[in-house]
């Protein structure tokens, strides 16, 4: 049923949502917009979209990713594509590699609808429809996808797309491994800090996969300073 939203609705619907979430985690809705690290964000978007395009879900691919500046080591996809990466995140990131990860299982978790998936899971098909059908009210939804989670299943078929864009774009997958190498392998859920599921296990699964011969890295470095300095200023919260 999910599937059956139409893509507008969602899109519109999910800038609601980011909005409404960073009002609740502090942010007052605040994104980062440095113009240099905006650019490397747009670079690195842009290689990784058009490596998703190539893979059958990935056609007319309509993502949108932003950087809010707070603490938080997490980053969420929200309905219509839209993708938010906490600067925090950024910071414990220990290079390019490992953020290209990250964004290409967002962007998995996109292409697999897991999102609008979770929320009727969460709060009901009917509320959902009453959402769309009532025309664009959507106060208290985007504190509905803060509590939701993602199953074990998700995370893996979100972690086997991120493979797939990696590969196309060139960018090795070690990072990704990497990254979840450091997180708590405890819970189940969508938080990168301490609630992605099964965190070894996956980090193993991703070292055993096969990449292209030739890889590249996902930013320069000093793409790589720009993307870090995008909200000018440290981690709030």
């Amino acid at each position: 049923a999910a599937d059956w939203l139409p893509e507008t609705w969602k899109r519109d619907a999910g800038e609601r949502m980011v909005t409404e979430v960073l009002e609740i985690m502090g942010d007052n809705g605040a994104l980062c917009d440095q113009p240099d690290g905006a650019a490397a964000l747009d670079q690195l978007t842009t290689r990784l979209l058009a490596a998703a395009e190539t893979i059958p879900e990935g056609d007319r691919l309509d993502v949108k990713i932003r950087v809010a500046n707070l603490s938080l080591n997490n980053a969420f996809a929200m309905l219509g594509g839209r993708i938010v990466v906490l600067n925090g995140l950024l910071f414990d990131a220990r290079s390019p590699d490992e953020a290209a990860g990250v964004l290409a299982h967002e962007i998995g978790h996109v292409m697999r609808h897991h999102p609008s998936r979770a929320l009727m899971r969460g709060i009901g098909l009917g509320l959902v429809f009453d959402l769309f059908l009532g025309g664009g009210r959507t106060a208290g939804f985007g504190q509905g996808m803060l509590s939701l989670s993602y199953s074990r299943d998700a995370e893996r078929d979100a972690d086997a797309i991120a493979l797939a864009i990696l590969d196309g774009a060139g960018v090795s997958a070690a990072g990704l491994a990497d990254f979840l190498d450091r997180l708590p392998d405890h819970g189940d859920g969508s938080g990168w800090l301490s609630t992605h599921p099964d965190s070894q296990n996956r980090a193993a699964l991703i070292r055993a996969h096969q990449g292209p011969p030739r890889i590249t890295p996902a930013l320069t470095q000093d793409e790589w300073r720009a993307l870090n300095g995008v909200c000018q200023t440290a981690p709030k919260g």
